[in-house]
């Protein structure tokens, strides 16, 4: 078979496309978010944040977000193939600027699909696999029962044995206002060369996305722990004091990445 009738966007790559692991590009997402923010130590937030990017003027912030997530390149993969269109997803961030824009920056992930593991790693998430749970309430349970003022949930993320993360949460009051509105996502796209002598690509970039939504906010009562692993520097950012727990729902379309910065000379 010649190179030239090879099709498909992430390997593997087939006659027809169809083999790809991830599809290309824009991306639809739908989720269902618990979110717990908390203050951190100055000193291991500065060294888990990479230059050029600063801390916040709001302080040295961390959050937890643990998601359902829902999102497909085209409705026809969501209907055919379901399996390839859910996944749960547990995200470390750090408040941070870039030039003085608000954002999030991404150290850590876990995700329990392939497929959102590839396509972290193509956008610069820095993504692994694990168990990921969370709470399902529904008004027909008569023991669990929906949302509403009192209910409790848990977001629990167990990554085989070398992290473990929850997050806690009691509903209180419905809110109108997104405090976090606009702030942006930054991430960075790390590759080394084949032959491990250097780094093939290194830089950081700013997701690009449109349509981006979040409705049905709650806020209330959280806490997170971090167990802390060997494994995993980014679970050093122990929590202090919790600054706002949330729950929501999420809408965007994902287009990609823009280079923001590119550090000197990679090794080739």
């Amino acid at each position: 078979m010649r190179i030239d009738e090879l099709k498909g966007y992430t390997l593997p790559l087939s006659e027809d496309g169809e083999s790809s692991l991830v599809q290309a590009p824009p991306w639809y997402f739908g989720g269902h978010v618990v979110e717990i923010a908390f203050r951190v130590e100055p000193a291991v937030f500065r060294r888990l944040l990479p230059e050029p990017l600063a801390p916040s003027p709001h302080g040295y912030l961390a959050a937890v977000s643990i998601v359902d997530m829902t999102s497909v390149a085209d409705a026809e993969t969501a209907y055919l193939r379901p399996e390839r269109s859910q996944f749960h997803e547990c995200l470390i961030k750090m408040y941070c600027t870039f030039e003085g824009v608000a954002g999030w920056y991404v150290p850590a992930t876990w995700v329990d699909k392939d497929f959102s593991l590839m396509r972290g790693f193509l956008m610069g998430f820095g993504k692994k696999l694990a168990q990921i749970s969370v709470t399902r309430l529904h008004p027909l349970n008569r023991a669990i029962g929906g949302v509403q003022a009192g209910a409790k949930i848990s977001a629990i993320c167990e990554a085989f044995g070398q992290a473990r993360i929850a997050a806690r949460f009691c509903y209180e009051r419905r809110e109108s206002e997104d405090m976090y509105a606009g702030a942006g996502m930054y991430l960075m796209r790390h590759y080394p060369t084949p032959d491990g002598s250097g780094v093939a690509v290194r830089e950081l970039v700013a997701i690009e996305a449109r349509d981006a939504v979040k409705d049905a906010i709650w806020s209330g009562r959280g806490e997170v722990e971090i167990e802390q692993s060997r494994f995993d520097a980014v679970t050093r950012l122990q929590p202090l004091e919790v600054i706002s727990a949330r729950v929501f729902d999420e809408g965007f379309t994902l287009l990609g990445t823009k280079v923001i910065h590119r550090y000197d000379s990679p090794k080739r």
